[in-house]
């Protein structure tokens, strides 16, 4: 789990930023799933510069300096195929 304060990444949209609080996200009518709120600081292809972007806590990973090289370089080989 994630603390208030946490920088994360979305795995699926690319946004980065600073973990705020938790939501819920209803289901299926009568499932809930727990959701993060994160204060988005940086993103790949939004013009905005913060606001608040809530998603399910799966699709969000810690961030930090090694997520950055990792992402970094997998970027830069996707970009010279």
């Amino acid at each position: 789990m994630f603390t208030i304060g946490d920088y994360v990444l979305n795995q699926q949209t690319g946004h980065l930023g600073k973990v705020i609080g938790y939501g819920r996200q209803t289901m299926n009518h009568n499932m809930q799933t727990v959701t993060l709120r994160v204060l988005v600081a940086e993103t790949v292809n939004s013009r905005r510069r913060e606001f608040v972007f809530e998603d399910q806590v799966s699709a969000w990973v810690k961030w930090s300096t090694e997520t950055y090289q990792f992402r970094s370089a997998e970027l830069k080989v996707l970009s010279a195929e």
